[in-house]
């Protein structure tokens, strides 16, 4: 029951967990209701999808219903993350909670779809809506939480759901979308948290990042992936770090592709699959005006980034003259990691990829 995000440009974006959640919201519409639950009020924060968006390697229609054997169910209880009231500050939990395993979540996309199941390690989903009243006014936030194998997938899940400049200093990495909703997208632990509402006003705002700090406070903290740590600060562009499995995950909205690079063929030569894992960032280049966009892979083995470089660099050296692969520049393999830029002019004003190889787990 997640909404597509709508950035302050007006333009949407998905990724992995927009089809999740939108998996979720279908199945829960032939989902009994336990007990009389209050029917949130027409001013309820959407809880599902658009019918398309318009980025991403495939169109991303709406799934249709599954057979009831493959629906999530609901809880009564939930998990502990999602608590049936929070007194201290007004907020209750209006209906009961949403579930679904990951293998439930894929057998409600079609075939063209489920592919997106590929790009990160997911273990579950939950999903609810808490209400706040206080003066004079009733608040509605939905919120769904989807846990992953490893805080690598759920951080990549974050990455590519939000690229907004705006973060905020809640759990692990909190990044915030204004507009006509509000929304924030939260990375803790093993955990992706998006949280949102379509009231936009200050004390809105107040109480909804309060409503947050409780859900991620109760989700188990974890130290910030290796490979995300690897990507120095100085100069970082805000929201601008991605982490993923496979380059066909990356929000196409969000992120910057390199000009008339083909990634699938990127992909391929990179030799990336789901035991590889993928950390990419823009840096802004002092008084020039193209980000320097750098990147590390990590491969299960040192001789499958041997394999890899090698690849890469008999495909740069096919390269004609003129050919967006001719901006990529490498560096030889460091262990089980490949160290690499697509933007090769502004990495030799910057010299970023020596100062990730430093700072690269061992």
């Amino acid at each position: 029951m997640l909404l597509i995000n709508r950035r302050r440009s007006g333009k949407r974006h998905h990724g992995v967990a927009v089809f999740c959640a939108a998996s979720l919201a279908i199945s829960i519409s032939g989902c009994p209701q336990q007990g009389q639950e209050k029917t949130p009020p027409a001013t309820a924060p959407s809880a599902t999808a658009p019918a398309a968006a318009q980025a991403g390697p495939s169109a991303s229609r709406a799934p249709q219903a599954a057979p009831a054997t493959a629906a999530p169910g609901t809880d009564q209880q939930g998990p502990p993350y999602l608590p049936a009231n929070l007194p201290v500050e007004g907020w209750t939990r209006r209906e009961p909670i949403r579930t679904a395993q990951a293998a439930d979540l894929g057998k409600l996309l079609p075939p063209s779809q489920a592919v997106w199941f590929d790009h990160f390690h997911l273990k579950s989903a939950a999903s609810t809506t808490y209400a706040w009243n206080g003066e004079g006014r009733e608040l509605l936030a939905r919120v769904v939480v989807f846990e992953a194998q490893s805080p690598e997938d759920a951080y990549g899940l974050m990455s590519c759901q939000s690229g907004s400049s705006e973060l905020l200093n809640v759990g692990g990495e909190t990044r915030v979308e204004t507009g006509v909703e509000l929304h924030f997208h939260c990375w803790q632990g093993d955990a992706y948290a998006h949280l949102w509402t379509d009231a936009t006003d200050e004390k809105a705002a107040l109480q909804t990042r309060r409503l947050l700090m409780h859900v991620v406070g109760r989700i188990p903290r974890t130290d910030m992936p290796g490979l995300v740590e690897a990507m120095p600060r100085e100069h970082l562009k805000p929201g601008a770090r991605w982490l993923v499995r496979n380059l066909a995950g990356l929000p196409s909205a969000s992120f910057a592709h390199p000009a008339g690079l083909d990634l699938d063929e990127v992909a391929k030569v990179l030799g990336m699959s789901g035991e590889t894992l993928m950390c990419i960032a823009s840096y802004d280049v002092p008084e020039v005006r193209k980000a320097n966009t750098v990147w590390v892979v990590r491969y299960p083995s040192q001789q499958a980034a041997d394999e890899a470089y090698a690849r890469y660099s008999r495909r740069l050296e096919e390269a004609m003259s003129g050919s967006p692969w001719q901006s990529t520049s490498l560096l030889p393999p460091h262990s089980v990691f490949l160290i690499g830029t697509w933007t090769a002019e502004e990495e030799s004003l910057q010299y970023m990829l020596p100062r990730i190889e430093e700072l690269l787990p061992s």
